[in-house]
């Protein structure tokens, strides 16, 4: 079926009809005009729609926008909204997309019921043995190389930006193994983080890391001013404090002090990392790194510079 290319002056149909659309923002814009009684927006979700559209991402996969027979958009808001978003980014964006006209108006209430193949189920299904986790790393990896090492910014990795970072960095599958493995031994990091740390510190130093993650999950002869039993302590601190839980970037931080410390062979009388803290730069073999710097895009189209590594 070849999509039609519908402009705003176009009549809507008031009767059942099923049309392929190629969807300008223009139209988006227009149609988003008789989007009058729906659930309440996600910016989250628009924005990280808005870039894999922008990015030529988003096939035609037989989700549709709906109408019903009173003019009013029963779904698919999210969808124009990114769309109009996207233009921001890339002003010859389009997308094609099946609409469904002349629904009665209370079939809205049967709509998005089901729960939602996510990217860990098609992972999964496809031989990953430890789909949800891998995927938690590959975003928080994502979220790491974006420069959003604070992981602030809401709109996370969509799935393809997921696809690729796993793609660029396929290590990361040995890296949710090591998380998944040391979970049981040692509780008290989140797995995303241990995923992510593994991943740059072996990047860091591959001859380095191995034995400090044997050791953040036995803690085998340690000696008190050892920075590893820094970690493992400072951490545990940290994930049995009363309150709020704490942001995942304070359990990174503190793994990245005690790392820098011990990829030099240092002992440490203590070990810090507050929330006002720079995160550290990761030390290598040949001295000091910090990852490249993107600019996220956030739901109204502004760019964020995020925090300093």
């Amino acid at each position: 079926m070849e999509p039609v290319l519908m402009t705003p002056q176009d009549e809507i149909p008031l009767v059942l009809e099923y049309r392929l659309v190629r969807m300008t923002p223009a139209l988006a814009r227009h149609w988003l005009k008789y989007n009058t009684a729906n659930r309440p927006i996600r910016d989250h979700t628009v924005a990280k729609d808005a870039r894999d559209m922008a990015a030529w991402r988003w096939p035609h996969n037989g989700e549709g926008i709906k109408w019903s027979s009173a003019l009013t958009i029963l779904d698919g808001q999210h969808r124009m909204l990114a769309l109009v978003l996207a233009e921001k980014i890339n002003p010859d964006v389009y997308i094609d997309t099946l609409v469904v006209f002349g629904l009665p108006p209370e079939t809205q209430k049967t709509m998005d019921q089901p729960t939602r193949r996510t990217l860990a189920d098609e992972w999964a299904l496809a031989g990953e043995p430890h789909g949800h986790a891998l995927l938690a790393i590959v975003r928080k990896t994502y979220s790491w190389y974006s420069g959003d090492n604070r992981f602030a910014v809401k709109a996370s990795a969509t799935n393809s930006e997921a696809e690729e970072t796993l793609a660029a960095y396929p290590g990361l599958r040995r890296s949710t193994e090591v998380a998944v493995r040391i979970r049981p031994r040692y509780r008290f990091i989140p797995m995303s983080i241990v995923g992510l740390a593994h991943h740059l510190f072996m990047t860091a130093d591959p001859t380095k890391a191995p034995e400090f993650f044997e050791r953040i999950a036995d803690g085998a002869k340690l000696h008190e001013t050892h920075p590893i039993l820094l970690v493992r302590n400072r951490c545990i601190d940290l994930n049995t404090a009363p309150g709020q839980a704490t942001a995942p970037y304070m359990y990174l931080g503190t793994m990245i002090r005690g790392w820098n410390a011990y990829s030099q062979g240092k002992n440490l009388a203590k070990l810090q990392f507050g929330p006002k803290d720079e995160m550290p730069r990761i030390r290598h073999v040949n001295g000091y790194d910090r990852p490249a710097k993107v600019k996220p895009v956030d739901a109204n189209g502004q760019t964020s510079d995020g925090d300093d590594e």
